[in-house]
């Protein structure tokens, strides 16, 4: 009896001790403080949170690039002229003038544009043909004479428009393997 009552008395010093630090008024503050801070630190976190997914839809919004442009070039080959180009960042759309000697050029290059990974759809408009000042051109006859004939060319005009496609969102910590160069 007399050792637990002992052992009561410590307990109960030792209980009011801490109700005493408990119930100090710096001790509160630094409580209260501490529970503002956890709220702002929640708050900011929650923010934090929000923004992932509007900065991941931005890392793949649609972005002409210089590239993108020497790419369209390079698919209008010699058979397709180019020229015009109009680019609207918010509905993505690149529209520019094209035109071509030859009929079949126009449905090739539309093809191209198509099959290529800039675009996610690919219209053509106005398709017009008109015809330029003739041209002499040196031909042969049957005889292999030379016989200049004067033809008219036709050239094959449209207006190009191009939904440029969303860029695909690379994770730079999964895919390391294109900086370090190996498997």
């Amino acid at each position: 009896y007399v050792y637990s009552s002992i052992l009561s008395l410590g307990m109960q010093r030792s209980i009011d001790e801490l109700q005493a630090t408990i119930d100090n008024p710096a001790t509160l503050r630094q409580v209260t403080q501490a529970q503002q801070m956890q709220t702002q630190a929640t708050t900011a976190q929650a923010e934090a949170d929000s923004l992932v997914t509007p900065l991941e839809s931005l890392a793949t919004y649609p972005d002409l690039t210089s590239a993108d442009i020497r790419r369209v070039y390079g698919l209008a080959g010699r058979s397709v002229v180019i020229s015009g180009f109009t680019y609207d960042r918010t509905t993505g759309v690149l529209s520019f003038s094209a035109s071509s000697g030859a009929v079949r050029g126009v449905p090739l290059f539309i093809t191209s544009l198509r099959d290529s990974t800039i675009f996610s759809d690919v219209g053509y408009v106005g398709y017009d043909v008109s015809e330029t000042a003739p041209v002499e051109i040196v031909e042969y006859d049957e005889d292999g004479n030379v016989v200049a004939v004067t033809h008219p060319v036709r050239l094959y005009s449209f207006r190009v428009q191009a939904l440029v496609a969303p860029k695909t969102l690379v994770d730079p910590v999964q895919d390391d393997s294109a900086t370090k160069g190996g498997n």
